[in-house]
């Protein structure tokens, strides 16, 4: 399920500020959080500071688990410890 269906998405807008009133309505109806970052286009780089930031977190929990797997731990007991699978 998506974020949006589930209205857990955070929208990271931008853009000019007499434009803000005419969008909100929009923006809350799709999203749990709206943020927003300044003139436009910041809402995009904001977007890709956070997608860095998931794609770390990824690749961390990627790596763990081949070293658990390295060390003779179980996938499911190393993500549950981890807190990745509750």
């Amino acid at each position: 399920m998506r974020l949006t269906e589930q209205g857990r998405l955070v929208i990271f807008a931008s853009g000019p500020e007499e434009a803000r009133p005419r969008v909100a309505a929009l923006f809350d109806a799709l999203g749990q959080h709206t943020i927003w970052v300044g003139a436009v286009g910041a809402g995009s780089r904001l977007r890709l500071v956070s997608n860095t930031l998931v794609v770390f977190a990824a690749e961390a929990v990627a790596t763990s688990v081949a070293l658990a797997g390295r060390l003779g731990l179980a996938t499911e007991m190393v993500l549950d410890a981890l807190g990745v699978v509750r």
